[in-house]
């Protein structure tokens, strides 16, 4: 097998591939929380058009794992959202409407970060990190991030990651790269036949410098067990 991490493709035959991944990972992580009605919204074309959007979105840095060729992952960092740099006293309040393959959709998300957390226009979000089933929990998550959040230097200094508090494992990866906890909040989600479904959602923070280190340090702790991944972006020693 020959891993290799590149940019987001345009092509329609890798995008679909990735689609293809991102929904089957995603489909597996919310099935134990989401509602079978909304469940059959998230289809291959939904993921289709959201990765599709991402790589028309000159704000977002996109890197895609592939095996053999084939993307089976990707991680998405973007700025982070306008409203947690104008939060008043430290609160905010995010609120979206639309029409997701013809069902409305609300969701309203309020937030309380804890005092003294410092959110600027250095900061950035991981959006997404996902990875299809094939290469989950075989360090593929770190090695990913070990090769792509260096690059990310030149433009931020920290980060946040979201995180949905019933997924264990992730909570407990980010928390061994440095991810410390700044708000929890419950957001209102999809509203499907006047259903309202509540989804507990945890927000944590890290200095980027000091999660690249810790990536840096991981990666010698598993050498022997570490992935080998072809041709990696260049990376900067920290």
């Amino acid at each position: 097998m020959t891993y290799r991490i590149e940019t987001l493709p345009v092509n329609f035959e890798k995008l679909t591939a990735l689609a293809e991944a991102y929904q089957t990972s995603y489909c597996q992580l919310s099935a134990a929380y989401k509602k079978r009605t909304e469940m059959a919204l998230y289809t291959l074309a939904y993921f289709y058009h959201k990765l599709d959007s991402f790589s028309k979105d000159p704000s977002s840095d996109v890197f895609v794992l592939s095996e053999n060729e084939k993307p089976v992952g990707f991680v998405r960092f973007s700025p982070v959202p306008t409203a947690y740099l104008e939060a008043f006293h430290g609160q905010v309040l995010q609120q979206e409407k639309g029409v997701l393959d013809g069902v409305s959709y609300q969701w309203t998300r309020r937030i309380e970060f804890v005092p003294g957390t410092q959110i600027t226009d250095r900061t950035m979000i991981l959006n997404q990190l996902y990875l299809s089933p094939v290469v989950q929990e075989k360090g593929f998550g770190t090695e990913l991030l070990r090769h792509t959040m260096p690059i990310m230097l030149d433009k931020y200094d920290d980060f946040i990651v979201e995180y949905n508090l019933k997924n264990t494992r992730a909570m407990a990866f980010y928390e061994t790269i440095g991810v410390k906890p700044i708000a929890k909040t419950q957001d209102l989600d999809h509203i499907i036949d006047n259903e309202k479904y509540i989804s507990e959602v945890g927000i944590g923070y890290a200095d980027l410098r000091q999660t690249c280190r810790k990536l840096q340090q991981k990666h010698l702790m598993y050498l022997t067990q570490a992935p080998v991944i072809l041709n990696p972006y260049q990376r900067q020693y920290v």
